[in-house]
């Protein structure tokens, strides 16, 4: 398994920030873009870190 972050922004939006990051998931032959997001209300270090959480617990999930 291999896990790539492709990118990270910051987002406007409802009022708030965001950070919404993309991250590549391989496994073998496969490879599948994975997406999180998080309210920006910590640093914003955290918030990344939270968002690729977010989208590599859904590929966790999926791998179960």
């Amino acid at each position: 398994r291999q896990l790539n972050l492709e990118g990270c922004r910051v987002v406007d939006a409802f009022e708030g920030q965001f950070a919404f990051v993309a991250v590549t998931a391989r496994e073998e032959r496969e490879a599948a873009l994975l997406t999180g997001s998080c309210e920006m209300k910590d640093s914003p270090e955290t918030s990344v870190v939270l968002a690729v959480l977010d989208a590599t617990n859904r590929w966790i999930a999926r791998s179960e």
